[in-house]
């Protein structure tokens, strides 16, 4: 799309993508998380300390494929690995708070999800040939991307289908991390109180859990999280103005209304 065929595409994608999966093993560590896509998690089966090595492992295989890559690059990719630690670090301290401010929120997801998308469109950009102008954009339209589907991540955790997502619905809500829709729905005159109470509590049980989906599935909260994403789309899309159509762009395009249509 930037007018150059990128010959280590493929390398420079894996790379991001043992990175990715490095983060993966490390989240589940770090939450507790017992599974990941429908299968136990990797440290429910290898053990707590292999699990923590092979998530070294997969970070140093994956810089070290990247290595050949200019230092603008590696730096790009190193900032974005940077901001999810910050991010996790930030979202610890907001833990069943219900207080939590919308703007925390944004912060904690832009850092988690959206900065590695972000990085990965810049990269490609810039190893495709783009100008400043290109690169720029398309890091701006992965920002986008990446909050969207974050936020739509946050409200299939309240509606999704287990069998689908691998996971059973509420585990956000059962750790105490501060979504959009929760958040929304906590502010909710009528059942806003009894919602508070439910996710300030630690050590919530499956009762507790199914409680509370259901109140939030009988507000607002939803509907307007999933509005916040269609809005962040559509504004994604606008930064590619200034690229020429083509096939790749439509592509693009269209990864934009699958995130936001997406029931995995």
């Amino acid at each position: 799309m930037c007018g150059k065929r990128i010959d280590d595409a493929v390398n420079v994608a894996v790379a991001f993508e043992l990175i990715h999966s490095a983060t993966l093993i490390h989240d589940d560590i770090n939450d507790g998380g017992e599974k990941r896509r429908g299968r136990d998690a990797a440290h429910r089966v290898f053990g707590m300390q292999e699990a923590l090595v092979t998530g070294d492992f997969l970070f140093v295989q994956g810089f070290r494929l990247g290595g050949f890559l200019e230092g603008e690059v590696v730096d790009c990719i190193a900032d974005a690995c940077t901001s999810m630690a910050e991010s996790e670090i930030l979202q610890a301290q907001y833990v069943h708070l219900p207080n939590t401010p919308i703007e925390i929120y944004r912060e904690i997801i832009e850092g988690k999800t959206a900065r590695a998308i972000e990085a990965g469109a810049k990269v490609g950009a810039y190893l495709g040939g783009g100008d400043v102008q290109a690169i720029q954009a398309l890091g701006q339209y992965g920002l986008d991307l990446g909050l969207a589907f974050q936020i739509i991540d946050d409200i299939l955790d309240i509606v999704g289908d287990e069998n689908k997502l691998g996971k059973k619905p509420g585990l956000d809500l059962l750790e105490g991390k501060p979504t959009l829709p929760l958040l929304l729905a906590m502010d909710d005159p009528e059942i806003g109180t009894r919602l508070r109470e439910l996710f300030i509590q630690e050590g919530s049980d499956h009762g507790d859990v199914i409680e509370a989906l259901k109140l939030i599935r009988g507000t607002d909260a939803l509907s307007r999280s999933r509005q916040e994403a269609v809005t962040m789309i559509a504004e994604a899309k606008t930064y590619l103005d200034i690229l020429p159509d083509s096939d790749h762009k439509q592509a693009l395009m269209d990864i934009g209304d699958f995130v936001v249509n997406r029931n995995v």
